[in-house]
């Protein structure tokens, strides 16, 4: 029985430390993907027009997004919809499948100024792991419209007139 009690007054054993020079690589390698991509998008958008249209789409449904981050994203998930990380969807309840981590969206978020050799300030980029609600567990509902007749369509109309 003392051995069941030892079980529970064990102190926690101290986290893994994280291995940084991995992460550090790791993000580099991101941060390089990012700023190649966004290259090639936009040799490739500005020469077809449905690769454009496909840009403002994107552009318009992720209107807080700069357009680097829209031209990223449209060019790993053109259908996406609403994204987010990993912490803002477990948040919210909405876990992302297990499958999908391997597909992430990168996107670019500002980090720390810093000061370059010659006295200038430079930004510093990180790149993000963003998730569409597609690759999550959420399931998205669809919103259903009623039929309306034309006296109810004429009706709101001149109600939205006055």
């Amino acid at each position: 029985m003392s051995n069941l009690y030892d079980l529970f007054g064990q102190e926690e054993t101290e986290p893994k430390p994280r291995n940084n020079q991995k992460w550090q690589a790791e993000q580099k390698a991101n941060r390089e993907y990012c700023y190649a991509q966004i290259e090639k998008s936009l040799e490739t958008v500005g020469k077809s027009p449905e690769l454009f249209q496909g840009y403002l789409n994107v552009q318009a449904n992720f209107e807080y997004y700069t357009a680097r981050n829209a031209l990223l994203i449209q060019a790993q998930r053109e259908t996406a919809t609403k994204i987010a990380d990993n912490t803002a969807w477990k948040e919210q309840g909405i876990f992302v499948k297990q499958s999908e981590f391997r597909n992430p969206i990168l996107i670019l978020e500002p980090g720390n100024p810093y000061t370059r050799d010659d006295g200038t300030t430079g930004q510093s980029f990180k790149a993000k792991k963003m998730y569409d609600i597609t690759q999550t567990t959420c399931r998205v509902r669809s919103q259903k419209t009623g039929k309306l007749d034309d006296r109810m369509l004429i009706k709101s109309l001149i109600s939205k007139a006055q």
